[in-house]
C-alpha cells in the first residue's frame, strides 16, 4: 500500500481528488464499503457530493437502481496505488509465517499468471541447441512472491521489467536470455526498472544476431 507521504499527496493534487475522495474510492476497489458506514458514523459523515464528484470524474457510477459502483477507472487507479497483499493483510494483522506465504500465493495468483505468461517458454540458440526457460515454476514463483513480499518491487513493476526484457532481447535476437528463474534470482528485474527508469527512449538501432522464440 502507498504510504502517506509526499509522493501520495503529489499525486491527489495532480489528479485533484481528496483523501476522503480516495478513502471512499479505495473501500469501493475493495470492497469495504462497511467502513464508509464506520468513518461516517464516528468521524466524519461521507456527503453525497462527494459521490457524485466521484461519478462525474468517472471513477464511480450510479445504477438505475440507485445503486453505487466502482467504474474500471476508479478500480484500476486505487489497485495501481495499493498493493492487494497489503491490503488483505491489513485486516489480519496478527498472521503468522505460513499464514502470510499461503495469502500471498492466494492474493497474487492471478497476477504471476500473466507474469509467467509474459515469459517465452522456449528459445532456439544459433547454434541450434533449444533451452527451455520456464522451468522449476513452483521455485519461480516461490522467488516472484519473494520479491512482492518484502516490498522491493509491485505487481505492475515486475509485469513492466518482465515485459520490458522479453522485447528487448527479441530486438537483439535473443544471442543470450536468461531463464526465468535467474532471471528472478540473479535480480535481473532490478537492473531492468532502473534501465526503464533512465531510458531517454532515444532510437536505437537493433541489431539481430539469430534465434527466435517458441
Amino acid at each position: 500500500m502507498i504510504a502517506f507521504g509526499k509522493l501520495f499527496i503529489e499525486v491527489l493534487i495532480d489528479i485533484q481528488l481528496t483523501i476522503e475522495e480516495y478513502f471512499v474510492l479505495y473501500c469501493f476497489a475493495y470492497d469495504k464499503k462497511p467502513l464508509i458506514k464506520m468513518y461516517s458514523n464516528n468521524i466524519n459523515p461521507i456527503s453525497l457530493k462527494i459521490l457524485n464528484n466521484l461519478k462525474e470524474r468517472g471513477f464511480l457510477k450510479e445504477t438505475e437502481d440507485k445503486k453505487w459502483l466502482i467504474t474500471s477507472k476508479g478500480s484500476q487507479f486505487i489497485k495501481d496505488m495499493v498493493d492487494s497483499y497489503e491490503d488483505a493483510k491489513s485486516d489480519n494483522p496478527f498472521l503468522g509465517d505460513e499464514d502470510l506465504v499461503d495469502l500471498a500465493e492466494s492474493v497474487y495468483e492471478k497476477e504471476f499468471n500473466i507474469f509467467i505468461s509474459a515469459y517465452p517458454t522456449k528459445a532456439i540458440r544459433m547454434n541450434g541447441r533449444t533451452d527451455y526457460l520456464k522451468e522449476g515454476s513452483k521455485e519461480i514463483k516461490k522467488l516472484y512472491l519473494s520479491v512482492l513480499q518484502s516490498g522491493r518491487a509491485t505487481p505492475v513493476q515486475m509485469q513492466k521489467a518482465v515485459e520490458y526484457y522479453v522485447e528487448k532481447q527479441k530486438a537483439q535476437g535473443l544471442t543470450y536470455v536468461k531463464t526465468l528463474k535467474n532471471w528472478l534470482k540473479q535480480e535481473i528485474w532490478r537492473d531492468t526498472l532502473n534501465f526503464i527508469e533512465t531510458d531517454n527512449n532515444e532510437t536505437k538501432k537493433d541489431v539481430n544476431y539469430g534465434g527466435k522464440f517458441i
